[in-house]
């Protein structure tokens, strides 16, 4: 693209084109010129075809900024004209029959040069790459989505080759605008007020179109239903209210979801009436098609709309049109029924909703649509073994989304669809903005209205479908972002306070927060206030209190059951972060959320650290005052429930941040690598092993094995002892149960074979003196289970992964570091530590590996950013304590920008 760019520098003429072509009055020119080429014949058409083909190829090669293609992909359906009046049924059987020959294949090259130009840009600019570097909150659940309507029809004895040609059509349509709205948004501003303002422009253009066909129809006595003396009764002649892109059903179905996203225009910007205005106006074009079931959705949609847009930036201007609309609405009917009279008024009623024609035969199709899923309940029949035997695809479903998601695509296809509904709840969750729930409201409305008909399987419509749910995304990500930036300032001359809130839920989150703790108090005490809280015990509070014993419940749960460990983290993924989140949070307990908030203001932090997800969430409720907050996560990878807004996620390891930015704004999107807080007391103890053993009485050559399951003792240490005590190795064997007193109590019973010295303890303030003096280490594979023996330099054997975070855990350890071994059998696992005991030289090789982590660990990192961010970013004025001589550690905050880190060429520097 450097060409080009050189190229509209150089030209005057270019450049001002490029300019313009970014501007608003780029796509006011393109409807306004797409309702002359969709209204008035070939004539018209051909010629802004190519004019709109000209637009998109300057567009795609000299713009410099790539929304402007948004354009022609979103708005050039819409503008497709005919070449006279065609009917109802014609349209349904062959709508080619609408078309020139001649006029329709130019339309199609020039189309197809639009599209070739369009993919040309978004490829070379890397906005195609984009897609793929990142997923966003309903990445899963639109590609699964889009694979069921892939494989519609798949194993069914009905499946035709026109299946899969119609299900990838549909596959594009749904990704395209999603996927590529999304990535624009990574280069582009302003992408939200430019979807909605095409939406409006494209909602106006559609009724302009339909506008004049009316007049058309009018002129030549084919719009209005009258009665044998002429007066009208209420209905409209549908047959022959046809455009060259769609039937007046689409039309109306289109302008119901294209309300909504006006009403977001009204509810904020300025002169918000006009759009309001405008939502209006193509209300009441849905109402002169006579759609009855965009109509009726569209009504619902339209009065939920006005409502919100009645507490708004716009909120005086917008109730004056709301009364305004009522009161009008109102009038109108009251004239027309004093007029008619009580029992023609509602004849006429009847006549304009249709009664007489009852369901139009969808009770049968979506009957047919049963028995065709039962007929093939996996994959369903396929989108083209539909309900009727009409020549047209659409036409052929079933006309309600539920039973065509059954019928044409299975149980795997309803699940697809159902998993994809239950992400998009946390569009309307997390972080409610009535903007985006207007934005939200237009995608509702294509399914609302698909209830009646087929909206949600048309392609212009999924199109809008996919941008739609784009942009109230990207407006989450705004609201996220503009949260955080709303944290309290430090008055000047006042000591920074930090508070760390230790939470209990396995002791793998209350470790590594004292060692930052102790740091921070180490090396910065007289600078800050180090405030260090037992955030649920502290206060008395039961409810509080309760709370955080159903955190540690489950842990110990997952400690015994491999299913309940892993049912937890699928609960999590197939709902979400979000709800699952507000699960944990307000389900289970719910009478601990409030004081747990006033807590947390009357502990007025200026920043809050720690390592357990709840107190994050709690600042995120806060309405006002909020602390900074930094979140550490201790996994080797994150999970669902540490993706919680804070203004800092810190993580141990590279590969871990690497995979938790796979994800859009992962945890509010600013994330850090810093070493493993390994408790200080860990670094006092290197180079003393054989000092320690003394100590305790074990011969400096003897093979020490240490076996601990974190701080519940309850994964297999219980069962691999057992089978080691009966083995003929000469070795002592140091078994900490931590927590699990009763399991202390059965391993104190154990016989030992002679040459084994068992060695029993429970909770233990001397854990890392007894990992720091042995030879292997045996255990659960939980954060600080694994780090601690191998910043000791020890080889490890995991002998269970409670859940799949364990898991990954376990395999950062046997893949990357390369020190660890997974054996999940108790008794193997048993037979390889005598293995090892036997024959120590096998251990050299894992023992090497772990001589890197050592590196790798330091409470002081997270101590340096703390003091950094209360120093630099958190303060209101100039502060007035010291600033100190900066470590190594702190000169690479330094040379880290917001939410990045520094290259390897500059750590090389530092």
């Amino acid at each position: 693209m450097e060409i080009f760019k050189k190229i509209r520098e150089n030209n005057r003429t270019i450049a001002v084109l490029a300019k313009w072509q970014k501007s608003i009055w780029f796509p006011v020119v393109y409807a306004t010129l797409g309702v002359f080429a969709c209204s008035f014949g070939m004539a018209a058409y051909l010629p802004i075809y190519y004019l709109f083909m000209l637009a998109t190829v300057f567009g795609a090669f000299f713009c410099d900024d790539v929304k402007v293609l948004l354009v022609p992909l979103l708005l050039s359906y819409f503008t497709a004209g005919g070449d006279g009046l065609l009917s109802f049924g014609e349209a349904i059987t062959d709508i080619s029959l609408f078309f020139n020959p001649a006029g329709l294949l130019n339309m199609c090259i020039a189309g197809g040069i639009m599209v070739a130009a369009i993919l040309f840009r978004l490829f070379a600019d890397g906005t195609v790459a984009d897609i793929f570097r990142k997923r966003g909150v309903l990445t899963v659940g639109m590609v699964c989505l889009a694979a069921a309507f892939f494989l519609n029809g798949a194993i069914s004895a009905k499946w035709e080759p026109l299946d899969l040609a119609y299900g990838m059509f549909m596959a594009v349509g749904l990704l395209a605008m999603y996927f590529i709205v999304l990535s624009i948004s990574n280069r582009s501003q302003g992408i939200v007020r430019y979807v909605c303002a095409l939406c409006l422009l494209c909602g106006l253009m559609i009724c302009a179109e339909e506008w004049i066909l009316m007049i058309k129809l009018a002129a030549d006595g084919k719009l209005l239903e009258t009665d044998g003396a002429g007066n009208w009764t209420g209905g409209f002649v549908r047959d022959y209210q046809v455009l060259g892109w769609g039937v007046s059903t689409y039309a109306a179905g289109a302008l119901a979801f294209l309300i909504p996203p006006t009403m977001a225009l009204a509810y904020k910007c300025r002169r918000g009436w006009l759009y309001y205005l405008a939502a209006l106006a193509m209300y009441l074009t849905i109402v002169l098609l006579n759609a009855r079931t965009s109509m009726l959705f569209g009504a619902v949609i339209l009065a939920a709309c006005a409502v919100f847009c009645c507490f708004g930036p716009n909120k005086r201007g917008n109730r004056i049109v709301t009364v305004s609309a009522v009161a009008a609405a109102l009038l109108a009917i009251a004239v027309v029924w004093a007029a008619m009279g009580t029992g023609e008024f509602f004849d006429f009623i009847a006549n304009m909703l249709r009664f007489d024609q009852g369901d139009n035969e969808r009770f049968e199709r979506w009957a047919n649509g049963l028995r065709d899923f039962l007929s093939a309940p996996i994959f369903g029949v396929g989108f083209m073994d539909g309900a009727a035997s009409a020549g047209n695809m659409y036409s052929n479903m079933y006309h309600n989304i539920f039973v065509e998601f059954l019928g044409a695509t299975g149980i795997v296809g309803m699940l697809a669809f159902l998993f994809h509904i239950i992400q998009s709840v946390e569009l309307c969750v997390r972080k409610f903005h009535i903007e985006r729930m207007l934005v939200v409201f237009g995608a509702l409305a294509i399914i609302l209205t698909s209830f009646l008909d087929n909206f949600f399987f048309m392609f212009g419509t999924q199109m809008f479908y996919g941008a739609l749910l784009a942009v109230a995304e990207i407006q989450l990500e705004g609201t996220r972002a503009e949260q955080l930036s709303e944290y309290k300032r430090i008055p000047a001359g006042r000591k920074p306070r930090i508070v760390f809130t230790f939470i209990e839920a396995g002791m793998g989150h209350i470790i590594p927060e004292t060692a930052v703790a102790d740091a921070m108090e180490k090396k910065y005490g007289d600078a800050v206030e180090v405030v260090r809280s037992r955030f649920y015990q502290e206060t008395g509070n039961a409810a509080m209190k309760k709370f955080e014993l159903s955190l540690v419940k489950p842990v110990e749960k997952q400690s015994r059951s491999r299913i309940f460990g892993r049912l937890c983290v699928l609960g999590n993924q197939l709902f979400g972060d979000t709800v699952a989140h507000e699960f944990v949070m307000r389900i289970r307990g719910p009478y601990s959320v409030l004081p747990a908030i006033r807590y947390l203001e009357e502990l007025d932090a200026d920043i809050v650290f720690t390592t357990h997800w709840a107190t994050t969430y709690y600042i995120g409720k806060m309405r006002k005052n909020r602390p900074y907050s930094v979140l550490f996560c201790p996994d080797a990878y994150s999970n669902g429930m540490f993706n919680m807004d804070c203004n800092d996620f810190l993580m141990p390891t590279r590969e871990g941040l690497n995979k938790a930015n796979e994800h859009r704004m992962y945890a509010g999107g600013n994330g850090s690598v810093v070493r493993y807080p390994v408790r200080g007391e860990a670094f006092s103890l290197l180079g003393k092993r054989e000092e320690i053993r003394r100590k305790l009485g074990i011969p400096s050559d003897r093979f020490v094995v240490v076996l601990a399951d974190g701080g519940y003792g309850m994964a297999k240490l219980e069962a691999t002892v057992r089978e080691l005590v009966r083995s003929s190795a000469e070795m002592t064997v140091v078994a900490v149960c931590g927590k699990n007193a009763e399991g202390v109590e059965r391993l104190k019973k154990l016989e030992c074979a002679g040459g084994i010295d068992l060695r029993v303890y429970g909770f233990t303030d001397s854990m890392l003196e007894l990992v720091s003096m042995a030879d292997l280490f045996v255990g659960k594979s939980g954060a600080n289970s694994m780090a601690e023996p191998a910043f000791f330099g020890l080889p490890i054997i995991v002998t269970k992964c409670i859940t799949p975070i364990e898991r990954n855990i376990m395999k950062y350890y046997t893949r990357v570091i390369g020190n660890a071994l997974f054996i999940p059998s108790a008794k193997k696992a048993a037979e390889k530590i005598c293995f090892f005991a036997e024959n120590r030289g096998e251990l050299n090789k894992y023992a090497s590996a772990a001589k890197s982590f050592k590196s790798q660990c330091g409470a002081e990192d997270i101590a340096d950013l703390l003091y950094d961010r209360a120093v630099n970013r958190c303060r209101a004025v100039e502060n007035e304590w010291p600033e100190k001589e900066l470590s190594e550690s702190e000169l690479r905050l330094r040379m880290t920008s917001y939410g990045k880190n520094p290259s390897e060429d500059e750590e090389k520097t530092v």
